[in-house]
């Protein structure tokens, strides 16, 4: 039950980083990049091809 509740909470405060990481373009780039890259091997090319698109390496 605690073990639950402790990582309910550790999620929680990973969102909360990966929402301050959106208020920036780069940092919303890279969050859905790297959502992308963990979902599949098709998300990882989208993803280079966006990166290869985009004004900026990350």
């Amino acid at each position: 039950m605690i073990l639950e509740h402790r990582e309910r909470a550790e999620e929680v405060f990973r969102l909360r980083d990966e929402l301050k990481e959106l208020r920036t373009w780069r940092g919303l780039c890279t969050v859905l990049v790297d959502k992308l890259v963990e979902t599949t091997t098709r998300g990882r090319s989208i993803a280079r091809r966006m990166l290869k698109r985009s004004k900026f390496r990350l």
